[in-house]
């Protein structure tokens, strides 16, 4: 196996494994927003600004944390 093929390969390897933290890191957001945590505390331990932590949740079926937090007051 030349240098090349083992670089691309290596590589390859290093952008699934990204892939799939980050996966595990946004699945663990949007539960920690579903169950009502602080989105500003969310947000410094993911080391995401709020607004990001938002999206995220979003894009993973969770309403935006002020509704959550309607829905329960009423």
């Amino acid at each position: 196996m030349d240098h090349l093929t083992r670089i691309r390969d290596a590589r390859t390897a290093r952008d699934h494994a990204i892939a799939q933290t980050t996966d595990a890191l946004h699945q663990a957001i949007a539960d920690a927003i579903r169950d009502k945590a602080p989105v500003e505390q969310v947000a410094e331990a993911a080391g995401y600004h709020r607004n990001h932590i938002g999206r995220i949740a979003r894009e993973r079926g969770v309403p935006d944390a002020r509704t959550l937090r309607r829905k329960t007051d009423a």
